[in-house]
């Protein structure tokens, strides 16, 4: 069997892209915001205490008291990559963060970016919030 030349187009440059803004990002349904132990460290930790199978899957966690999670938080969620955000519901700003998601492995020169350490407070799961956190 012969293998016959495939057609192909012309090379296409790629540039690398910016890195994730350290900044407020704003969607439809979602605002994420740097994480901040000293604002967002005891709103998500109050919506996930008691939902311990939140942790099943993290590297971290459960956590015994906010002063842990914030502690945690300020030691382990503070860098470029992971960059973590904290997850507010636009419409209920007074809620406070409701979880916490960060993109991560970033590699720039290749265009590739992960999402990870989602974590979705009970108030957060199955809303239209949580859909556009991830999307």
């Amino acid at each position: 069997m012969t293998t016959q030349p495939r057609p192909t187009g012309r090379p296409v440059a790629l540039a690398a892209p910016p890195a994730p803004p350290h900044e407020v990002i704003t969607a439809p349904g979602v605002v994420l915001e740097p994480l901040d132990p000293a604002r967002h460290a005891v709103p998500i930790f109050d919506r996930v205490r008691g939902a311990d199978w939140l942790w099943d899957y993290m590297g971290y966690g459960p956590f015994p008291d906010a002063d842990a999670y914030a502690g945690w938080q300020r030691g382990s969620a503070m860098g470029v990559d992971p960059a973590f955000y904290a997850i507010l519901d636009p419409d209920r700003p007074q809620q406070g963060a409701l979880g916490l998601a960060a993109f991560l492995r970033i590699a720039r020169n290749h265009g590739v970016i992960e999402i990870g350490h989602i974590l979705m407070s009970p108030p957060l799961q199955k809303t239209r919030t949580a859909s556009a956190a991830i999307m």
